[in-house]
């Protein structure tokens, strides 16, 4: 997997790069294959091999060549045009990894929001039924960590929703009009990540305590684990960063 080198790393775009990533790979002919990189009629180019490292485009003049590293492994790609290069993408950066832990950190989030929902529904809808509680052994997640998992669950889907809603090659770039909604999306995730340490505390304390129920001791570990997902996710992607672009 492969991203550009030109392209933002210090701001708030830098998301962007997640998405923008292409693979690379060479089958058993020796031909190279560059995930998107399409011809007039949007037909997969293919690249045939000229030398060691080296391929030229089939029926066309351009070509790529491969740079290694130390170790032997190729870290980039270059191509004639000599402003950009394509760089390997480091595992943790890997978009596919990124956002099957978000997604699953979401998954798991999501949970802990309905059961609350479902608890507050019963002691509306069902006053006449005994108010539930927890089992022996068995403790229900704090308020801190639902709420969290509230918020984490806003802030990301409304980020989500405006990536489509905004993205693609033609959108324009973001003007100093943005900057008040940069300023609240850095406020919003900073409540989520100030709230998200509680569960990490809880979760080692969980441990601690005797007589706890295993799978309450799993369930704090989890939504524990989707909180410093999330955390390291909005930090390592800019959505807490500077406000201008």
């Amino acid at each position: 997997m492969y991203e550009s080198t030109r392209r933002e790393d210090s701001t708030k775009a830098k998301l962007d790069g997640l998405f923008s990533q292409r693979t690379a790979r060479v089958d058993k002919e020796g031909s190279l294959h560059l995930g998107d990189i399409k011809d007039l009629r949007n037909h997969p180019i293919k690249w045939k091999p000229i030398g060691k490292d080296l391929w030229q485009e089939i029926d066309g003049q351009r070509r790529v060549f491969a740079i290694r590293g130390q170790g032997g492994r190729v870290v980039r790609l270059a191509y004639d045009f000599p402003g950009v290069q394509s760089q390997r993408v480091p595992w943790y950066e890997h978009g596919k990894f990124v956002l099957i832990a978000v997604a699953g950190s979401l998954i798991a989030l999501l949970a802990v929001v309905l059961a609350a929902l479902i608890r507050v529904g019963k002691r509306m809808f069902l006053r006449k039924r005994p108010r539930p509680s927890p089992q022996p052994g068995t403790r229900w997640l704090p308020l801190t960590i639902q709420v969290a998992s509230g918020v984490w669950l806003v802030l990301l889907s409304a980020v989500g929703i405006l990536l489509v809603v905004v993205g693609g090659y033609d959108a324009m770039p973001p003007t100093s009009a943005w900057d008040k909604y940069f300023f609240l999306l850095n406020v919003v995730t900073a409540v989520a990540i100030a709230l998200s340490l509680p569960a990490v505390l809880s979760a080692i304390n969980i441990w601690r305590r005797t007589g706890m129920r295993r799978i309450t001791k799993v369930k704090y570990s989890v939504a524990a684990v989707a909180c410093s997902i999330l955390c390291w996710f909005a930090v390592h992607w800019h959505l807490l960063g500077p406000v201008r672009i």
